[in-house]
């Protein structure tokens, strides 16, 4: 009986009959072979990344003849759905935290716990889903990239491999990942031109605080705390509070690092628009081995992709589309709904596989990527 369980549920003697799949960039890989080693074991489990299917009759069940935990594969639009409602309840409870802190009250982190699990589960049934709705909710404020940073680096976090306690651990970290921020001057936070130096040097002690304010607090791991207060760190010892370097740095910072500057970028400030995603990318692509970890950067690219779901093009024939979907085999050609025509003129929502053009065919791919807020364009609606 064939079945597909999530990679950190694989134990020896499993029949493993391929990896991956499991949504919209991944191939799925065959194996065919049963796992006769821990060495075995962890090697698939790195490599899958996320879920793998079993063969239970030409292999173990897990210890005691039980049911391994099904993974359950949402379609994107139906996990997007989810996605929007976790995302919506998780800011309200971070709009709250933030107030509390900001003016002197008790607070109590219970409600992170809950969001991080949901957002965990989330990623579980659709990794896409919660990354696109952050390509979709980049408006920049405070409480919005808390919330973005937590879908984005725990559905990256799955991506890699992580386990499933591993990327609930993380989207806490997305989530606490600004609290120091709460005792920054809002006049600070929200000023449209640029920072004086004074104003800066308080800035970057939003970690610190950060830190500070989880120091005894029993729900929050030490590699939690660790990454809250290190995710400005980077590889070349040039980052702040502490000037460390990449060998400093876990795995849990490094994943915090590249979705907090990802997510950064593509927001929209106060003194600036926000990038295309692609230009983002191109951007922290400039900064690999010195900025950040070279594998880490990497496989983030691979996941998030060139043309992220949720992204607005314009296509090679003057059309302008959502991407909908992504593929390995063409990662500069995604599949697209065209929803204008070159007029900005509704034009339905046809669902097209852009292609680079074989055999002396056109083809069609992406002329740019652009920033839909700047059309007064709202693409989630789209999706």
């Amino acid at each position: 009986m064939l079945k597909r369980i999530f990679s950190e549920d694989i134990q020896m003697g499993m029949f493993i009959v391929r990896i991956g799949g499991d949504d919209e960039s991944s191939a799925p890989v065959p194996v065919e072979r049963i796992m006769g080693t821990p060495e075995e074991v962890e090697a698939i489990r790195r490599a899958a990344g996320g879920t793998v299917v079993i063969d239970t009759s030409r292999g173990t069940s897990p210890e005691g003849g039980g049911t391994a935990r099904e993974a359950v594969r949402v379609p994107f639009a139906d996990e997007l759905v989810t996605a929007r409602n976790i995302y919506r309840r998780a800011l309200v409870y971070m709009e709250g935290l933030f107030n509390d802190i900001r003016f002197g009250r008790p607070f109590d982190l219970e409600g992170v716990r809950h969001f991080s699990g949901a957002i965990a589960k989330s990623t579980g049934r659709n990794a896409r889903a919660a990354a696109g709705l952050c390509i979709l909710r980049c408006q920049g404020f405070v409480l919005h990239h808390s919330v973005n940073v937590s879908m984005l680096a725990s559905a990256f976090a799955r991506h890699v491999g992580l386990g499933e306690e591993q990327v609930e651990e993380v989207a806490v970290a997305g989530l606490l990942h600004d609290l120091g921020k709460a005792r920054i001057p809002e006049r600070i936070l929200n000023k449209p031109g640029k920072l004086t130096t004074e104003e800066f040097a308080r800035m970057k002690r939003h970690p610190e605080f950060g830190h500070e304010l989880l120091i005894g607090e029993p729900s929050i791991s030490d590699p939690v705390r660790r990454a809250v207060l290190d995710h400005h760190e980077d590889c070349c010892r040039s980052g702040y509070p502490g000037g460390k370097g990449l060998e400093d740095l876990d795995a849990y910072t490094r994943i915090l690092t590249v979705a907090d500057v990802y997510d950064a970028l593509i927001s929209d400030r106060p003194y600036r628009v926000g990038m295309a995603p692609n230009q983002a990318l191109t951007l922290m692509y400039q900064g690999r081995g010195r900025l950040f970890d070279v594998e880490t950067l990497e496989r983030f690219v691979h996941f998030i992709g060139v043309y992220p779901v949720g992204s607005f093009v314009r296509l090679e024939d003057r059309r302008y589309a959502v991407v909908a979907e992504l593929h390995d085999d063409g990662p500069l050609h995604p599949t697209v709904f065209v929803v204008y025509d070159e007029h900005l003129r509704p034009a339905g929502r046809e669902l097209l596989r852009l292609s680079a053009g074989n055999n002396g065919d056109k083809g069609c791919g992406v002329a740019e990527c652009l920033n839909p807020r700047d059309l007064h364009i709202d693409v989630e609606r789209f999706l």
